[in-house]
């Protein structure tokens, strides 16, 4: 099964999470004029008695176009936002154990993060290009005993190489 592309938009996100951009974001002035807040873009959600961090996750491009897993976070939220401009690729599913028929693929440009909520189902990040640098912010222990994992069976096809 090959995935179709779909734009990142709110609306169709909302199911698996949020999407954080500023376009639309409470702005407030900083520093005399000389800064922007782009205010409560998101919230995490640690989980119970969970803590937050913040990480750096250098990517590299997936090989090939198959994707054949899935992971999911059950008790807490999880947000990436890309350090650099370079667009991006979603792909999530809801569900208890879903399918590749089940996935969603979303084209993100890269002034676009998502947050996904607790328990939905992605596959590990993939970027278009040879690298990129993601802004991780998740729960401690996050991915150890917060990982869940499924394998895509049959697996399902990336639309481009």
């Amino acid at each position: 099964m090959i995935l179709k592309p779909e734009p990142l938009l709110p609306e169709s996100f909302a199911p698996f999470g949020t999407v954080i951009e500023t376009e639309d974001a409470e702005r407030h002035s900083l520093g005399d004029g000389h800064a922007t807040l782009y205010h409560r873009l998101a919230r995490l959600d640690p989980g119970p008695r969970g803590t937050a961090i913040l990480s750096v996750l250098r990517a590299r491009r997936w090989p090939g176009r198959t994707l054949d897993r899935l992971e999911r976070h059950p008790i807490s939220s999880r947000t990436l936002i890309p350090m650099t401009t370079e667009d991006w690729i979603v792909v999530v599913a809801r569900g208890d154990r879903p399918t590749a028929g089940d996935c969603r693929l979303f084209h993100a440009f890269g002034d676009q993060g998502v947050q996904y909520a607790p328990g939905v189902w992605h596959h590990p990040l993939l970027i278009l290009t040879q690298s990129q640098e993601f802004l991780l912010i998740e729960r401690d222990g996050a991915s150890g005993e917060g990982l869940e994992q499924i394998a895509l069976d049959p697996p399902a096809s990336l639309p481009w190489p």
